[in-house]
């Protein structure tokens, strides 16, 4: 758990999120005077939260990769529409082949759960998760060799199965598919037919 202090007035601004729970008919004590805390999700990290406010209080953020996916997890919680579409766009653009499978989860997190954010907010994501898929298809020969691959959901690997832009050959998409499916073969060689092409032509 964190705690920080700050003005009511300018997060109640920012964000619907914060408008609500900050300005709710309980927040106002006996005495007249606001007094409101708010309860963030765990997705909501604390350094996370530290960049939010410091967004909010100076409409400035400097974003790395390093800190993109807890951005876009706590813009997303908390409704911050204008930052998660820059911290998307910046995720983007960075795009490679060492960070795309934590963006890829976080993005479909939020895509799957979105009825735990806003429409806007799960638009975003649903723009970065379009973008993880096409870029895992551009490199998908380099990516299915990551231990990373072996973590994916099953309904990640059924949506990339059926991209047009999936740049692998069957047999080694297959074989691909094979070594994900041993990773934990009890819960999973039951669901391994999800995961065929199509198609049988080979994508080069």
């Amino acid at each position: 758990t964190f705690e920080f202090k700050a003005h009511r007035a300018l997060f109640a601004a920012a964000s619907d999120f914060f408008r609500e729970r900050l300005y709710r008919p309980t927040a106002l004590a006996a005495s007249g005077k606001w007094e409101a805390s708010v309860k963030l999700s765990p997705a909501v990290t604390a350094s996370a939260f530290a960049s939010i406010r410091q967004y909010v209080y100076t409409g400035q953020l400097t974003v790395t990769m390093d800190d993109a996916v807890e951005l876009v997890a706590a813009c997303a919680v908390c409704g911050l529409e204008e930052l998660l579409r820059a911290v998307v766009g910046y995720a983007v653009s960075a795009l490679s082949l060492s960070n795309l499978f934590p963006i890829l989860l976080a993005a479909d997190r939020f895509v799957t759960h979105r009825q735990t954010v806003g429409e806007a907010c799960a638009q975003q994501c649903n723009t970065l998760l379009d973008a993880c898929e096409a870029f895992f298809c551009e490199h998908a020969r380099e990516l299915v060799m990551d231990e990373e691959f072996l973590h994916l959901p099953t309904h990640l690997l059924e949506s990339l199965a059926q991209r047009d832009d999936l740049a692998i050959l069957e047999l080694d998409w297959f074989e691909a598919i094979n070594r994900w499916v041993d990773a934990d073969r009890r819960g999973r060689e039951s669901k391994q037919p999800c995961c065929c092409r199509p198609d049988t032509s080979c994508t080069t």
